[in-house]
């Protein structure tokens, strides 16, 4: 049963991720003078190729040791295909995906050879987007056959999941893989498809005010209390740029203990439920906390040469924290 509760900790980190959203820099006041303002604009033209490398991590973080249980990189490439004055047309090609993990146990070699498998099937996948004249993304052309070919990858991960050997062993901690991967939502694996596309045009189309800004939001029936840190920075030797927002969520032991409850139940059954509410109450004596980190520099041209996206669910003394670094190559 221990190993059950451990598994599903760690996916309460994914559920608070869906309700606290990284906040984005709000844009300036129109009266700021232009020199304490930096404009993201893409001042792109036809035929500009950018590669870029993404590495993504997951940290497991205890008092006396912090390990990365898992990791993964892709190559990307975005080509500008048309210039006009009212925008762009790019294509952004998936070119090769890698897998690595330093998790031995079951789940980790599951994972690995999913990544393998899921990399040679995805190589070579274009995402057709347009974005307005300052680079900001305004419509993904061909939507609809990236999710055709999501809804053909869904179908075929849940047959290579249930056929790799060390499902078997997943299985004896009580987990029904299955019924687990039949709540995925297609809609999240077509998003994973553009996640990081988005990333490198976030801020694209804002004039953000140079300096350094804080602010505190209350908790509400419908969001928790979270602080709100911005930094904005400007480089007057090279021209680069920096934009930094961190938001940080206090989360109360007894939501925490809710949605924990409320996930098992989906898993495992009520009956599981009852039956540990008491084991449940003696790990979650103290608030939880949730941190989203997205710091991006940009070369003058608009062009982003690196991007830092963290994201970390924080209870008690232990801590996951996931990790996804972009690289102008």
């Amino acid at each position: 049963m221990k190993n059950i509760f451990s598994v599903i900790i760690c996916m309460l980190s994914v559920v608070c991720s869906m309700l606290v959203r990284a906040q984005s820099v709000n844009p300036m006041d129109t009266i700021a003078p232009k020199d304490s303002t930096v404009d993201v604009i893409g001042w792109f033209a036809k035929n500009d190729t950018a590669d870029y490398l993404i590495r993504e991590s997951i940290w497991k973080i205890s008092p006396n040791d912090t390990v990365m249980s898992a990791s993964a990189s892709t190559k990307v490439r975005i080509i500008v295909t048309d210039s006009t004055s009212k925008g762009f047309k790019m294509d952004y090609t998936i070119l090769e995906m890698r897998g690595d993990t330093f998790d031995v146990s079951p789940i980790g070699k599951v994972q690995r050879a999913l990544t393998e498998r899921w990399g040679k099937k995805i190589a070579g996948t274009t995402v057709h987007f347009e974005t307005d004249e300052y680079g900001k993304i305004t419509k993904i052309t061909n939507l609809g056959e990236i999710k055709k070919q999501a809804k053909s990858l869904y179908k075929d991960r849940i047959n290579e999941v249930l056929g790799l050997e060390d499902i078997k062993q997943i299985k004896e901690t009580g987990l029904e893989i299955k019924d687990l991967m039949d709540k995925d939502d297609i809609d999240e694996m077509v998003e994973g498809f553009v996640e990081e596309l988005k990333l490198l045009f976030r801020y694209h189309g804002l004039s953000m005010n140079i300096g350094e800004y804080s602010e505190h939001e209350d908790a509400t029936e419908s969001s928790f209390a979270t602080d709100i840190y911005t930094e904005v920075s400007l480089d007057k030797d090279d021209g680069t740029y920096t934009i930094t927002s961190q938001t940080t969520a206090t989360i109360p032991n007894s939501q925490v203990k809710e949605m924990l409850m409320d996930k098992v139940k989906d898993i495992a059954g009520e009956d599981i439920v009852e039956k540990n509410s008491g084991a449940l109450d003696d790990i979650f004596k103290s608030d939880a906390t949730k941190e989203n980190v997205l710091s991006i520099i940009y070369h003058p041209v608009g062009w982003p040469l690196k991007v830092v996206k963290q994201s970390s669910f924080k209870m008690e003394d232990v801590q996951k924290a996931e990790q996804t670094i972009i690289y102008l190559e």
